[in-house]
């Protein structure tokens, strides 16, 4: 007596995962265009705050499930399962992608990428994990008493240039002072020579369009 085993069964149409990370060219970003539902839904909280009557009603629609004070006294761990931490490893994919070219070349037109996100967009967090994947070294931003004194011994500590770098907040290389952009200056003019050796450099768009300007 035999079993005839049943056919395996057909597999389903496998529909490619959305890409939650994108790295594209400075000149080719555009701002995202608010998300149809979302853009109803203000429609029409606008439209009912005009014919609403009762302010006080209004109000205690607004308020909050727990005020601030009860949001304190959450645990740690509450707080955790509520807001867990961004895993910021697909987006350090992401950018390993977009720079595999450049790592790969043996001799790179451009020694120094940059990377420009909007501020709390997590750069930092994300070149953290694309330096850790990569065994690059790390430097961390200048002191403000290094920065208002111009002190080149920050500069002159820089790695070896045979050594990958990263440098995950530009943001923090300067201050909005008589006496606090001479350092940053003389850094990207470093790194736009080469002499810094191969590395990339993360800073919020904030930032980067002062530093545009000056």
């Amino acid at each position: 007596m035999s079993i005839e085993q049943e056919p395996p069964l057909p597999e389903p149409d496998r529909v490619s995962q959305p890409m939650l990370w994108e790295f594209v060219r400075l000149a080719d970003y555009r701002v995202p265009s608010p998300a149809g539902a979302s853009a109803a839904l203000e429609k029409w909280t606008s439209l009912r705050q005009l014919f609403r009557r009762d302010e006080q009603n209004q109000q205690d629609e607004q308020a909050p499930v727990k005020s601030e004070d009860e949001l304190r006294h959450l645990s740690q761990s509450r707080l955790h399962r509520l807001a867990r931490p961004i895993d910021w490893r697909g987006a350090a994919a992401a950018l390993d992608a977009a720079l595999a070219d450049w790592l790969q070349a043996s001799n790179p037109a451009t020694a120094v990428r940059f990377v420009i996100g909007q501020p709390h967009c997590g750069h930092p967090e994300i070149l953290a994990h694309w330096a850790t994947r990569h065994d690059a070294i790390r430097i961390e931003a200048p002191s403000s008493e290094q920065i208002l004194g111009d002190d080149s011994a920050w500069l002159e500590a820089w790695p070896a240039i045979d050594r990958l770098w990263v440098l995950a907040n530009l943001e923090h290389c300067y201050l909005r002072h008589a006496n606090g952009l001479g350092l940053v200056r003389r850094l990207l003019e470093q790194a736009a020579s080469g002499a810094l050796g191969r590395g990339v450099i993360a800073c919020d768009s904030w930032a980067w369009a002062y530093l545009q300007e000056v």
